[in-house]
């Protein structure tokens, strides 16, 4: 066996990297220093370090230190430790230092290996920098990374990643079974699905999914992944996760905001189209209102004759009030709130109630007579009356069904009141009642608590207002609502209204007396509808008055131009073809600066004479209208 030889162990040491020193244990005098320790000698300013000891050269501060660290030395392997210092120079340093005591041919040596770490220990801090830099940029852009193994199917991500999930403190890796449970439940399988696909057939994939939060939150992420291998060939799926969170937040927020602006145009659309639609209207029913109307002056007439007209005046004016209903709609027209007769009302209603339901039903009235009055918007209460007995009628599935419909007057209690499904507090006290009863199919306690909710109907296809429009209107007159229902046994419907003190039932004016409204003068009639032109010129030539008639604001004002003298008054319409009404009024004042002036409109007066403030309008006359109506207009007029 060949023997090691000596200096080539020599060599080695003396040119070794690492500074080694050899000193006795004794004392500590140092025997030998290689190079390497030679060089750390000399920047300490020891020009050799070969026959000092070890405390002279500080490398143990006291002979205590040196004996404890000797007796550690002395344990298998040494003693290993970390020595951080500044150089005389000032840099800084970092020595990974091994110190071991070796027996020689009876005599005890301890070796020291000093090695520098410095460069290492810098890069470890610049990689722990980039870490937390890394982990801050995460953390701000609220985005984290992951990493999927394909073998073992383990989940792993950073810490921002973990914190988007909700699954800080979990012990990572964790199984995919278990990273879908931080899914929101109906995404999982979606999840699932398009993971796989992705992987599959193009070796990655992007999707967008909610989480479930254990705070309850709304949470968003986005996902987006794709097949790697590792340096040593396992393969795995390398992604990042983002939160949407806001973005999702921001785009319903938009999306309902663009829902709401399109609904608003819709309903400005159709409000343009209604007040159209309500204008046109009264136009047409001012001819027919005015003409029988007009019929009816005759004193000569057959008495059915003038039966038919009084229904016609009749029903043209509960045309006048739908077409109120469409103005209001339109923001051109308001509801009017006066005294009411609930009999009455309902009776005026009968014949139209009885074709509204099925020929094979029987619709009976038990109607209470001299009711207090109540303040409500009788149109409102038509429309009420009529919803009602709609359902009642399509409640009933058989052929000897039964409507009745009663009114009367209770004394409702506080407690009474407090059951009547509708919110805030009502005041006890007399309340005027409508009751529909029916002996159709009935319902269900589930179903008579949802009766009230929006777009809730129990048939194919809804009609009518609706009970939530119903309860609605019931609350705008601070009212109260009852409703009993069984399946089988038929649905009590009854409606309660405060009865008013404070108002009075309209009374029916006597017929004013047509000697006075006779008279002369000239009245210039500007209205682009003929009906309308007719029917006004009609009633004042039989009243003794010369009439001019113009179907437009520039022959109007050309009519005025040559007959200024011999009229006296002026009858305009607003809205006209061409010239308008504003128009019109001021190329008359030019005119003639004073002529009174009555401005005709199908739409209300709020809305039509809004931009004739200052203008001396002498009247307003609103679309239809009767004879009374106008020559009282025409009588004042002259008669000043």
């Amino acid at each position: 066996m060949n023997s090691f030889p000596a200096s080539l162990f020599a060599e080695h040491l003396g040119s070794s990297p690492f500074a080694t020193i050899v000193a006795t244990v004794e004392d500590g005098t140092i025997l030998y220093a290689n190079d390497a320790a030679a060089a750390m000698g000399a920047e300490a300013g020891i020009d050799d370090l070969v026959g000092l000891t070890t405390v002279e050269i500080q490398f143990w501060v006291s002979e205590e230190e040196r004996l404890a660290d000797l007796a550690e030395a002395r344990k298998p392997g040494g003693k290993l430790h970390r020595f951080d210092y500044i150089s005389p120079g000032g840099q800084r340093r970092a020595e990974l230092q091994n110190s071991r005591i070796i027996v020689v041919e009876g005599n005890e040596y301890l070796t020291t290996t000093v090695v520098s770490i410095f460069e290492v220990i810098e890069v470890e801090q610049q990689l722990e920098e980039a870490f937390r830099r890394l982990e801050k940029a995460q953390a701000i852009g609220r985005m984290g990374d992951f990493i999927i193994d394909m073998e073992t199917w383990q989940f792993d991500g950073s810490a921002e990643c973990l914190r988007l999930l909700d699954a800080v403190g979990s012990d990572m890796p964790i199984t995919m079974d278990e990273m879908y449970e931080l899914f929101h439940a109906d995404d999982r399988d979606m999840v699932r699905e398009m993971t796989a696909a992705g992987i599959e057939s193009s070796g990655q994939f992007a999707l967008e999914h909610r989480l479930h939060r254990n705070d309850g939150a709304e949470s968003w992420v986005f996902a987006r992944a794709e097949q790697d291998e590792t340096e040593d060939g396992r393969s795995i799926i390398r992604g990042s996760v983002v939160d949407i969170t806001e973005r999702k937040v921001a785009e319903r927020e938009r999306d309902a905001l663009n829902r709401k602006m399109l609904e608003t145009q819709r309903l400005e659309s159709l409000g343009l189209l209604a007040g159209g639609v309500a204008h046109d209207f009264n136009n047409l029913l001012a001819g027919i209102l005015g003409n029988a109307d007009f019929a009816l002056l005759d004193q000569n007439l057959p008495a059915d004759t003038k039966r038919r007209l009084q229904d016609i005046v009749t029903a043209s004016k509960r045309a006048s009030e739908l077409t109120r209903q469409l103005l209001a709609y339109s923001g051109k027209g308001r509801f009017v709130v006066e005294g009411a007769d609930v009999t009455k009302l309902v009776r005026e209603m009968a014949d139209l109630l009885k074709v509204t339901i099925s020929g094979t039903q029987v619709l009976r009235f038990f109607l209470a007579e001299n009711l207090p009055p109540v303040e409500a918007d009788v149109t409102q209460l038509r429309q009420v009356v009529m919803n009602v007995i709609i359902n009642a009628s399509e409640a009933i599935d058989h052929e000897q069904g039964l409507i009745n419909i009663a009114t009367g007057v209770q004394d409702c209690s506080t407690e009474y009141l407090a059951v009547s499904g509708l919110a805030g507090e009502l005041t006890p006290g007399e309340y005027v009642f409508v009751e529909v009863s029916d002996n159709g199919v009935g319902m269900d306690q589930e179903t008579v608590e949802r009766i009230f909710d929006p777009f809730f109907t129990t048939k194919f296809t809804g009609r009518g207002l609706g009970m939530a429009a119903v309860q609605g209107i019931v609350r705008g007159h601070q009212g109260a609502l009852k409703i009993y229902s069984e399946p089988g046994r038929g649905t009590t419907f009854k409606m309660f209204l405060p009865a008013s003190t404070e108002v009075s039932l309209p009374v029916a004016r006597a017929a004013a007396p047509t000697e006075r409204w006779e008279g002369t003068g000239g009245v210039l009639v500007i209205d682009d509808e003929l009906t309308v032109r007719n029917f006004v010129q009609s009633v004042l030539e039989r009243f003794g008055y010369q009439v001019y008639a113009a179907s437009s604001g520039e022959e109007g004002v050309d009519l005025l131009v040559r007959h200024s003298e011999d009229i006296g008054m002026v009858f305009l319409d607003l809205t006209m073809p061409g010239m308008g009404g504003v128009e019109t009024l001021a190329r008359l004042r030019e005119v003639q600066g004073g002529i009174p002036t009555v401005l005709m409109s199908g739409f209300n007066e709020q809305d039509a004479t809004q931009e004739f403030v200052g203008g001396g309008l002498a009247a307003f006359l609103a679309k239809p209208f009767v004879v009374e109506e106008l020559m009282e207009l025409v009588a004042r007029t002259f008669a000043r």
